[in-house]
């Protein structure tokens, strides 16, 4: 009589078996109609994934008896038993030699003598990793001193046990191997030998079961058969089943496998003895043919075929932890790399599914994510026969490299590619919001800042890695090499909008994507050799950079189009170093510097919003009575709001910028991209770099891109003032130092004169007197072979950049030698630069210049700096009268303080240069004298000299008198201390009469005046005021006998006065224009100008001509008048 099951009990006992529950489903395989005992069944398998939900399985009621008789041919999509068995039979009977996973775990030996459920033994990956190993958590593991799975016995087979017991020892005939396979497959041929573990089959006591892969192979097929009758997966059966019974019952079919995969594993790795061989090879035959039958249930051979875009069962198994044991994942693989069809349709769905994975976790998700990057990495790391099957599916996929279809192809290419999303980790709030509001809701402390920023970097540096070794993997293998080579340029040609300055962040690739993307190609340009790249990749046809549009350091349209490529270079296909190198600094071109400027950007926009806030806030008083009270209100809230959040981001920012490996990474690249530079205009390889360097500019160097050089400074000057501990102290700075000066000394290399001026802000920023953290850099710069040209080479590009060509050329100059006098005051103090520069001929005709550019910016900068400290203090008088201010319009009001707001910040920026420009002077004056007293230098300087003193301390010295002088980095007295020390440091005869002749701003009652405010103030030692009281007076004497001298000139013929300055010549020289010029006048404008200033061509001191017939008549002329006088 057969029992009849209701829907209900049904339902129930499969939720029981689902849910590892003692109570399990009952069935029987028998293809007798006597066996009619009932058998329970256990599929030994972890069911913590399977979601199960009541609500959809089968409402059907159907009898016992039905499900024994239903053959096995009857489920639709299955191939017949005898096929199966003997398809799976015979793929594995011989033991596979080049299958190195299977023989590592049979001849290890697990150290640990009590394994729990979750001890792992080791990978049988290249990569040691823990994701290929779990323990089923339905299967209890226990490992003794001896195995237990077999029992000698000759006559009977032993009653089961729900344990995995061990042996006690080894088998010894073909009887206890076979009941050792029942043991661990969990069948038996005694139908009475019942426990609710083990599934009793019958042709098991009537079959030959001499030949065990036969045995074992008809063992899985009829027990996966069973599970899927038991689901009602069956021919002539109503299919009431939807895709999440499919899913439950692959679960099912694969937690089976995997136990039994467990129990044969730790048999193999548990030998303490050793083992008959045969029992050997059963044990392997057997592992590998739970890994085929794995593989064809993943394809859905004992269910239905499954698409790409459908999930796969072994996902389970994967995520969000890993379920598989140790060696299965790397069996499965071998299996399915035998079929590309079935790799495919096996593995194609897991990839999806790690993609899918790897966009919704976050590094927040700390379990998640990493088993997600462990799973890809292991999997494209298995490798059989020189060949990795994994590696090669992923190329084959449609979404391997998708074709641009929006102009968003950079973001495509992120979100749709294979390899996208796993590049895609992030720690940007911009790319994951999330962590922001986990991490940075509220402002952390000091010590929680740390804590979070060093386990995120650790965690984003376990994303790259991984990434890394999935790239590394495609790349030595022969068969990938080409697509991922072309991947990476797709990803470069695409995010090319990166690289400007201001760019739509939905047209391109998300900063964390980018940082990762460059971190794995820094990694494999590490090793790389110089000496094989090419350095005419970039013009080749085969190049998979585009560079076009990209402006080069000294070379022109016309000089591109004629450049010869060698033969070498034009014929061979390029090699991995050549490509790497290129690639990997196009990739820091466009990932890292772009980072860097969005943070500073939005630094200024924080430190902005912040001001206009905190002014809002102050001004309360006035408006909050005023009908724009609630609209102020609801600004305060937002920017605030705003300010939070840009506050989350720069935190963020910094976490993900400042980290030491990428800090480390850069500095190896540009280090290298330093030393490869210093190759391409080395003319003696033997000797290196030799100073000074032709004239003429090696086309490979000048036809390269300027980001070579100008993406290596400004990451200098970033990483500078945000970690500059790290920077000073990288092995590679010697390298980066020499490029430095190099490059600085032979400027004409680089046309771009704000790219030199880079080069100059980075000495700049290194020096100690901006910083001391940064002091190895300078003094690496200062003991370089080469810094003995560096004083001369600044003061040759302190006045080249007097013209830059750009539209911001007098302001930036201003800025470009502000950088310069500091850098020439650090280097001053060395003796051997001293001496160097005053040996070199040019370096003396440029120094007097450089003195005539310093005196021209003095002049400038103070007068504007003065001017505009008087319009402070009128504005700040128009204020402090609150009653004449009270009578002015709002709109006057708001006019006005925008113009004292726009004059202080002016005023802010000129003192600044003008104080380190007088510093300047005053430390040069102090070293070198006779410069300064040349006949085109002296009257000049006496000038500038006594205007700034007439400032200080004349009539109207109270105009400068403002509140807060600080704010605005004035200081008087400092000022005033380093004008008069001018003074004494040039005092001699000739200095003497030019400050005496000044007749603009000198006058005895001005030197008086400044020794009364010298002594009343205490500004100087009593020694030093002395000193410059007899100053003073010597001008004074100057002065009357100047006066006494002056002569009536008035009548003085034209031909005798200068054309410029009508004055009469003393010296007259003929230019190559043929007009006549005094030889002091000409001579001071050369200094700023070598052009003729009548007709603008060039002009030298060399061409003037003097002219002596004209020179006797003015001397004649003067010695008349001084007769006519006495």
């Amino acid at each position: 009589m057969s029992e009849q099951l209701t829907a209900e009990e049904i339902r129930r006992r499969r939720l029981a078996r689902l849910s590892g529950s003692p109570t399990t489903a009952t069935c029987i395989i028998n293809n007798s109609a006597d066996n009619t005992a009932p058998v329970p069944m256990d599929i030994n398998g972890d069911n913590d994934g399977i979601r199960s939900q009541p609500e959809q399985l089968m409402d059907i009621s159907c009898s016992q008896e039905a499900v024994e008789n239903m053959e096995i041919d009857e489920c639709p999509s299955l191939e017949t038993a005898e096929n199966l068995k003997t398809h799976h039979s015979t793929k594995f009977d011989e033991p596979h030699s080049d299958y190195n996973c299977s023989e590592n775990i049979y001849q290890m030996k697990l150290q640990n003598p009590s394994l729990g459920g979750n001890n792992q033994t080791p990978c049988c990956s290249k990569r040691s990793s823990s994701s290929c190993l779990s323990q089923s958590s339905s299967t209890e593991i226990m490992i003794g001193k001896k195995s237990k799975c077999l029992e000698h016995d000759d006559a009977s087979l032993i009653k089961p046990t729900q344990s995995n017991q061990k042996f006690d020892f080894r088998p010894a005939g073909e009887a206890d191997i076979t009941s050792a396979l029942y043991r661990i497959f969990r069948v038996t041929p005694d139908q009475n030998a019942s426990d609710g573990d083990y599934c009793y089959m019958s042709f098991l006591d009537s079959s030959n079961n001499n030949d065990h892969c036969e045995l074992v192979g008809r063992i899985l097929v009829e027990r996966l058969s069973l599970l899927a009758r038991n689901t009602g997966f069956c021919a002539g059966a109503s299919y009431k089943s939807d895709f999440k019974d499919i899913e439950i019952v692959e679960y099912e079919m694969m937690s089976y496998l995997c136990s039994c995969y467990e129990r044969l594993s730790l048999e193999r790795s548990d030998i303490k003895y050793p083992a008959p061989q045969v029992w050997s090879d059963v044990l392997l035959s057997s592992c590998q043919q739970c890994a085929s039958f794995a593989g064809l249930v993943l394809e859905g051979v004992f269910t239905r075929p499954r698409s790409i875009v459908e999930s796969s069962a072994l996902l389970k198994f994967l995520i969000p932890s890993c379920k598989l044991p140790h060696g299965f994942l790397c069996d499965l693989v071998y299996a399915a790399s035998r079929d590309e069809k079935s790799l495919s349709k096996i593995f194609a769905p897991v990839i999806m599914g790690l993609m899918q994975a790897a966009k919704s976790v976050t590094l927040a998700d700390y379990n998640e994510y990493q088993t997600v990057y462990k799973t890809m990495t292991e999997l494209c790391d298995l490798k059989f026969n020189n060949q990795r099957p994994i590696c090669r599916l992923l190329t084959t996929l449609p979404s391997w490299l998708p074709a641009a279809i929006t102009k968003c192809s950079a973001r495509e290419i992120e979100r749709l590619s294979v390899l996208g999303p796993f590049f895609g980790m992030s720690l940007f709030v911009d790319d994951c919001p999330r962590l922001a509001e986990k991490y940075f809701a509220e402002t952390p402390s000091q010590y929680d800042l740390k804590m979070i920023k060093k386990n995120l970097q650790r965690a984003i540096q376990f994303v790259r890695t991984s990434m890394f070794n999935v790239v590394h993997s495609m790349l030595i293998t022969s068969d990938c090499k080409e697509y991922i080579l072309t991947y990476i340029a797709a990803v470069l040609s695409r995010n090319q909008r990166r690289a400007q300055l201001q760019v739509e962040d939905n047209l391109v690739s998300s900063d964390g994507f980018m940082l990762n993307f460059l971190s794995v190609l820094q990694t494999l340009c590490a090793k790389i050799k110089l000496d094989k790249v090419d350095p005419f990749y970039l013009h080749s046809s085969r190049c998979r950079i585009d560079i076009s549009q990209i402006t080069r350091l000294n070379c022109s349209k016309e000089q591109l189009e004629r450049l010869v490529i060698p033969e070498e270079s034009s014929r061979r296909e390029p090699n991995f170093n050549t490509e790497c190198f290129f690639m990997t600094i196009h990739a820091f071109h466009i990932s890292l510097l772009p980072c860097c400027r969005k943070c500073l950007r939005r630094g200024r926009i924080l430190r902005d919003m912040s001001r206009m806030l905190d002014e809002l806030r102050a001004q309360e008083s006035t408006w909050k009575n005023l009908p724009i009270a609630e609209r102020n209100k609801a600004v305060i809230k937002k920017w605030s709001d705003q300010i939070k959040h840009l506050k989350q981001m720069k935190l963020c920012s910094t976490i993900a910028l400042n980290d030491d490996s990428v800090l480390s990474k850069s500095m190896q690249l540009c280090g290298m991209v330093a030393r490869w530079l210093m190759s391409l205009i080395t003319i003696d390889k033997s000797k290196g770099v030799v100073l000074p360097l032709p004239n003429e500019c090696p086309i490979v160097f000048g036809s390269l891109p300027e980001y070579f050089i100008e993406d290596m400074v400004d990451f200098l000057l970033f990483y500078s003032q945000h970690c500059p501990c790290g920077v000073s102290s990288h092995p590679n700075i010697p390298d980066i130092a020499e490029l430095l000066v190099v490059f600085i000394c032979t400027s004409h290399y680089i046309v771009n004169p704000y790219l030199v001026a880079k080069l100059v802000e980075v000495i700049f920023a290194s020096s100690p007197a901006v910083q001391g953290c940064t002091r190895r850099i300078f003094d690496e710069i200062r003991c370089n072979p080469y810094s003995i040209y560096l004083p001369s080479a600044l003061m040759k590009f302190y006045i080249d950049v007097e013209s830059t060509g750009g539209s911001n050329e007098f302001y930036d100059k201003f800025s470009i030698r502000y950088h310069i006098s500091v850098i020439l005051k650090c280097l001053w103090s060395d003796i051997k630069l001293q001496e160097a520069f005053f040996g070199q001929k040019t370096s003396q005709d440029y120094f007097i210049k450089f003195i005539n550019m310093l005196i021209n910016d003095t002049t400038f900068l103070l007068d504007e700096s003065l001017d505009t400290l008087k319009n402070i203090r009128d504005a700040q008088e128009q204020i402090e009268d609150s009653v004449t201010w009270a009578k002015l319009s709002l709109e006057i009001r708001q006019q006005r303080q925008q113009n004292l707001a726009m004059n202080e910040r002016q005023c802010r920026s000129y003192l600044m240069l003008a104080n380190e420009t007088v510093s300047l002077f005053h430390f040069l004056t102090n070293y070198v004298k006779g410069a300064f007293t040349r006949m085109e230098i002296c009257d000049r300087l006496a000038a500038m000299l006594n205007f700034n003193l007439r400032q200080l301390c004349g009539p109207k010295c109270r105009n400068l008198k403002v509140r807060n002088p600080e704010k605005y980095n004035f200081q008087p007295k400092a000022l005033l201390d380093q004008l008069t020390d001018i003074y004494l440091h040039l005092d001699d005869d000739t200095f003497v009469k030019s400050v005496a002749i000044d007749q603009r701003s000198y006058s005895k009652e001005l030197f008086n005046d400044v020794c009364r405010c010298l002594t009343k103030n205490t500004i100087k030692p009593t020694t030093s005021i002395e000193q410059f009281k007899c100053f003073a007076e010597k001008v004074a004497e100057e002065y009357t006998r100047h006066t006494m001298m002056e002569l009536d000139l008035d009548d003085a013929p034209d031909e005798f006065k200068d054309p410029l300055m009508d004055t009469i010549m003393t010296d007259p020289v003929e230019l190559p224009s043929g007009v006549i010029m005094d030889r002091s006048i000409i001579s001071r404008h050369l200094l700023n100008s070598s052009t003729d200033p009548f007709n603008r061509q060039t002009l030298t001191m060399e061409m003037l001509k003097p002219v002596p017939d004209l020179k006797r008549r003015i001397e004649m002329y003067f010695q008349s008048k001084r007769s006519g006088r006495q």
